[in-house]
């Protein structure tokens, strides 16, 4: 039927199409109208057929789409745990259309383990559970057996050193099983600690014991002492070895009664001891160039033996000579010759007058403690270092003799310190300065921790404080001359006392 229907749409649009081109051909100005009709309607899952005829003749088609299922709702068959279920629902505009699932069989619902026979220490139990549903599938599984709950040990008899012991354990479930035993090792002795028997001594072993404190009767175990041996340390020499005669020397021991004998070779002749010398005799006399000897020979084997006498000291013959002249440098020296030999006999430094060494020197200012806050009695030198400068500061000696000036030179903040002397020959020796922020830390530096001389260190900020010192040989007079507060600081335009106020000025403008 599907078949001659359509066969039979396909003729109608090849009639159809015939017809139009020949209304076209003869009426070219002819607008068609259709008056439309269902051959057969659109279904569930077929398409329909329309034709649409002109007051001309002329027809046409169109197939209306498949209209699709119009399902109702799902009728629901529950499954159960046999059984399985279904769902179906059935198409409102065809009801021989309709549609299925099955639904899968549920799972057994199992009630709980029962017990059903009791598991006991040497026969296994059963447990059984069935579906909760259906009542159709019963299950069951064993339940093993619990073994014997044996008891701990009690003992029956007790262990001892000599004896096993027995213990018991019985099943606690009361199953009437036949009790275990178990042999409980023989305990160890309880050796105690090894005490004397008999002591050991010089020659003889001694030995000691350990006896079992738990009272056993066992033999007791002993341990050998082994012999001392002569402990040999009283040594004295019966007689003494000479250079002919052998010596003996007798060791006893500090335990018994024992001694050993043992000789000592005679010394010989070689040897420095042991022989009988007589007086010194055979002298020569030591005079004050050359040393004196004397002799003595042993009178059993002949050796001889000679000593020295010293030589005998240079008659000053009280006469100082000049052997150098002093300088700053060193003191001079003054020789006496021997009379007898004529070579000298004593010797001395001497300091001319006015000469002076070793004499502490400072660089020369107002002390620490004149400014306010200062306890130190170091002579300070106060510095602006905001403000470049060269000045040179006296070097005075503690007598009070300028020896040379202190050179400062103040740049961008550094402080650089020089040493000149006002004479050549002065010697300055162990020169340190140091550098302070302030008179309140001011004080005296040593050598070791002195700033280094000729070179540029940086200051601690706008002001500072310098102290200078050293050891100085010179002489009293010449180019040094005596200090005073009116002499003229070179360069400055101003005197020393005048640059001693100039400093405490430049402390007080700074609040210090």
């Amino acid at each position: 039927m599907m078949r001659f229907r359509k066969a039979f749409v396909a003729l109608l649009v090849c009639c159809l199409l015939l017809g139009v081109a020949m209304v076209v051909g003869a009426e070219g100005e002819h607008k068609h109208s259709y008056t439309w009709e269902d051959i057969s309607k659109a279904t569930c899952d077929e398409t329909g057929i329309k034709r649409g005829v002109c007051s001309c003749g002329d027809q046409i088609y169109e197939y209306p789409a498949a209209l699709g299922h119009d399902w109702g709702e799902w009728v629901t068959t529950p499954a159960t745990c046999t059984k399985t279920g279904s769902q179906v629902r059935t198409c409102k505009r065809d009801l021989s259309h309709t549609e299925s699932i099955t639904l899968p069989m549920l799972d057994h619902s199992m009630t709980p383990w029962q017990l059903f026979e009791r598991a006991t220490c040497t026969k296994a139990g059963k447990e059984t559970r069935r579906c909760a549903t259906c009542d159709t599938k019963p299950e069951e599984r064993e339940i093993p057996a619990t073994g014997h709950n044996w008891s701990p040990w009690q003992i029956e008899k007790t262990a001892t050193c000599m004896e096993t012991g027995l213990q018991k354990s019985h099943c606690l479930n009361g199953c009437g099983e036949k009790p275990k035993t178990q042999d409980v090792p023989k305990i160890d002795h309880n050796w105690s600690e090894y005490r004397l028997v008999k002591a050991a001594e010089c020659e003889v072993d001694g030995s000691s014991e350990s006896v079992c404190l738990f009272g056993c009767g066992t033999t007791p175990k002993t341990k050998v002492l082994p012999k001392l041996g002569h402990n040999l340390a009283n040594k004295t020499v019966t007689k003494n070895a000479t250079c002919i005669e052998k010596g003996q020397i007798k060791e006893s021991c500090t335990r018994c009664s024992y001694f050993k004998l043992t000789d000592v070779p005679a010394l010989g002749k070689n040897q420095p001891n042991g022989h009988k010398f007589g007086t010194w005799g055979s002298r020569v006399e030591p005079t004050c160039t050359k040393a004196g000897s004397e002799k003595r020979s042993c009178s059993d084997c002949g050796r001889e033996e000679t000593r020295s006498i010293s030589m005998i000291p240079h008659k000053s013959n009280g006469i100082w000579v000049d052997e150098r002249e002093a300088t700053t440098k060193q003191m001079g020296l003054q020789v006496t010759h021997c009379s007898v030999c004529g070579n000298v006999a004593s010797q001395r430094n001497v300091a001319p007058r006015n000469f002076r060494y070793e004499v502490a020197t400072y660089a020369h200012g107002p002390q620490a403690s004149e400014f306010p806050g200062g306890s130190s009695a170091a002579p300070i030198l106060y510095l602006d270092l905001t403000q470049d400068s060269d000045q040179r500061y006296a070097l005075v000696t503690e007598d009070g003799w300028l020896v040379g000036y202190a050179r400062v030179t103040v740049a961008g903040g550094t402080v650089r310190v020089s040493v000149e002397k006002t004479v050549e020959a002065n010697v300055m020796r162990y020169r340190a300065w140091g550098m302070f922020p302030d008179v309140t830390t001011a004080r005296m530096v040593d050598y070791e921790n002195s700033l280094p001389f000729d070179q540029a260190v940086k200051g601690p900020g706008e002001h500072c404080v310098i102290t200078l010192n050293m050891l100085t040989n010179y002489y009293q007079g010449g180019a040094n001359e005596k200090f005073s507060d009116g002499l003229m600081a070179p360069g400055s335009g101003m005197s020393y006392q005048e640059l001693y106020l100039q400093m405490l000025q430049m402390s007080e403008q700074s609040g210090e």
